[in-house]
């Protein structure tokens, strides 16, 4: 029943120790974790963001642009 205590415990301080690498390693760690964790930060939200678009374009009013232009050329 300790070992559990104690696995848990550990457990939950790695955790913790990831979350803040994660999100403010950058802010105060020595140089080579503050560019590892700015590195993985932004790679993550890159990747998510570019899940949840497709196409690549974050801007939706050069899509539309690019949409009013194709009408004007006749083209559907």
């Amino acid at each position: 029943m300790m070992l559990l205590k104690i696995k848990s415990s550990i457990l939950f301080g790695v955790a913790i120790a990831a979350i803040v690498f994660f999100t403010a390693g950058d802010q105060f760690l020595p140089e080579p974790m503050k560019s590892w964790s700015y590195d993985l930060r932004t790679s993550t939200t890159d990747f998510i963001s570019g899940i949840f678009d497709p196409t690549g374009k974050l801007d939706p009013n050069e899509a539309r642009q690019e949409q009013l232009d194709q009408i004007e050329q006749g083209q559907p």
